[in-house]
């Protein structure tokens, strides 16, 4: 991912890199960003009371932006960018 500036994610990868020992720090290590709609911030932090205790406990306040689908327009989808399915 040498190079990736932001990338745009589902559920299933942070649910992924959450189960890995230092998955969560291997991608703040990477991207400067991490962008997810509120229904994937929903669904990773479901254990929690509060999705801001999620990403605090995590350590990805700083990195994830929760946008909701449709608010991203082609232009701002720059070609440095890059989406990850599961």
């Amino acid at each position: 991912m040498e190079g990736w500036d932001v990338l745009v994610s589902g559920t299933g990868p942070l649910i992924s890199l959450e189960s890995l020992p230092t998955g969560f720090q291997w991608i703040r290590s990477v991207l400067d960003r991490l962008i997810i709609p509120p229904t994937v911030l929903d669904e990773a932090a479901h254990p929690y009371e509060e999705r801001q205790a999620f990403l605090e406990e995590a350590g990805l306040r700083r990195l994830i932006d929760v946008r909701r689908p449709g608010t991203l327009s082609e232009k701002t989808l720059v070609s440095e960018w890059h989406v990850l399915e599961y």
